[in-house]
This record gives structure tokens, C-alpha cells and sequence, in this order.
């Protein structure tokens, strides 16, 4: 299986060039890749086609809905919300304003090819693009990398995963107290903890 190719742009709001930008990106990944099944657009509510209407006009983004086929495009395109997203194999997916926390969640899908971000919040994807090393496509330069928390933050966490029951998380009373011990040793210690690099 090849690796999945993460892309973003530093476009936010209503920006049609940018819109057309990851459409194309995507048509491009399309070619390149040969075995995409579908390109997939998301976004928070199906009321958010905005961009889609824009491009397509309103019966364009009304088609996309149901499966329609961009220009210069061999694959089925779709429109989703959040809530009715289902993956397929080998799809390449376009996220319309969301942001780093909803597109990491989907981002751990394994049949996605590529996916390609638009931000409706200037920075709003920042977050993932720095977790995934993902490229801007604006100036195909990968985004930059969050530092590795300390050693000892790291070896705790892999220790602490060891000790806990990942499937439960922290519901069961001991793994809580666990897990709230190695974070009170870290402040009594001063050991630096920045939640976006544990995450």
C-alpha cells in the first residue's frame, strides 16, 4: 500500500482561486495515483456547498451529492457531511472548513489516498498539517514538524500505555490514578509538557 499524501493551503474563507487550486490538486493526485476509486469533498453540514456552487453553480453542487463526475476527471466526486461520511477504498478526500481535530479523526481512515485541506479559519489546520508533515500546495513546501516532547516524556507515555487498557482509557479508577501520578511527577519535576506535542 502506498503511503498517503496529505496536502493543505494557507487560503482561508471565501477564496474561489483556492477552491480551484485543490480541485485541480486533486485531479492531479487522480492521474498520478490510477486507483481512485471516488474524490470525496467534506465539510461540517451539507448546508456548506457553498464552495461547490461557486464552482459547479447550484444544480453542480446539488449533483455532487449524490455522485457526479468533475470536469477532466475518469472518477466518481461527492459531496459529505461530517455525519454521513463513509470511506471507500482508494478515495482522495477534500476537506472544506474543517479543522485539525475533525481531520485528524479522519485522517486515521486506511482507505484514503490523499487528502487535501482547505481551511475555512486562517491556521485552523495548522495543527495537522504539522502532526502528518503534510505540504502546502500553494508553495510545495512540507509543513514544519512540532519538536519531540523530553525523553522522559515519552517513555512515560510508552510506559503508561503498557499499564492502562487503551480500549477503556481512563474510565477504570486505577489506570485514572495512573495516569494522574506520572502527570503530577512531571510538574513537581519541571518537565515541560505541551499538549499539542503529546498529542
Amino acid at each position: 500500500m502506498q503511503e498517503r499524501q496529505r496536502f493543505y493551503t494557507n487560503a482561508h474563507g471565501v477564496d474561489d482561486n483556492a477552491v480551484a487550486r485543490i480541485i485541480q490538486k486533486a485531479i492531479d493526485l487522480e492521474n498520478q495515483l490510477g486507483n481512485v476509486s471516488r474524490i470525496v469533498f467534506v465539510a461540517h453540514g451539507l448546508q456548506n456547498d457553498g464552495w461547490l456552487e461557486r464552482q459547479y453553480g447550484r444544480d453542480g453542487a446539488k449533483k455532487l451529492r449524490t455522485g457526479a463526475r468533475l470536469p477532466n476527471s475518469n472518477v466518481p466526486a461527492k459531496f459529505e457531511s461530517l455525519k454521513t461520511y463513509r470511506t471507500t477504498d482508494n478515495e482522495i478526500l477534500i476537506t472544506l472548513g474543517l479543522e485539525s481535530d475533525d481531520i485528524l479523526l479522519l485522517d486515521d481512515n486506511y482507505d484514503i489516498n490523499a487528502i487535501i485541506s482547505l481551511p475555512w479559519i486562517q491556521n485552523s489546520v495548522d495543527k495537522w498539517a504539522r502532526i502528518t508533515n503534510a505540504t502546502n500546495i500553494d508553495d510545495n513546501v512540507p509543513a514544519t514538524s512540532f519538536p519531540d516532547p523530553p525523553c522522559v516524556v515519552i517513555k512515560a507515555l510508552e510506559d503508561l500505555t503498557q499499564s492502562i487498557n487503551m480500549s477503556t482509557g481512563l474510565s477504570h479508577s486505577s489506570d485514572d490514578i495512573l495516569a494522574k501520578t506520572y502527570l503530577r511527577t512531571f510538574v513537581k519535576y519541571g518537565v515541560p509538557l505541551q499538549e499539542i506535542e503529546i498529542e
